[in-house]
């Protein structure tokens, strides 16, 4: 499933960086939860290795993403890595 700019819930993101184009792996590049084109990215690309999220889980994924992510997580590879280690090993398994 892919994710788009109005499949957002949250409205608290800056598109100022819209143009940007985020494609390829995450990288060490500074992650900013506030940056709606960077948090899809990073939604998406998860999304893209389990076809079995839903609308709803990937809803799930974005709030863990504001509410929850550690001042530790700064690069997309960190967030990228503490978002699988949330939704496959603990609470939060998004299969039920």
């Amino acid at each position: 499933m892919h994710f788009e700019k109005h499949d957002l819930n949250m409205a608290h993101y800056n598109w100022s960086q819209e143009t940007q184009m985020y494609e390829g792996p995450p990288s060490r590049r500074s992650f900013d939860k506030s940056n709606g084109a960077q948090v899809l990215f990073l939604i998406n690309h998860y999304a893209s290795f389990d076809e079995r999220l839903n609308q709803q889980q990937l809803h799930l994924l974005e709030q863990l993403l504001r509410g929850e992510l550690p001042l530790e997580a700064r690069s997309e590879i960190s967030v990228f890595k503490w978002m699988t280690e949330q939704l496959l090993y603990s609470d939060k398994i998004l299969y039920k």
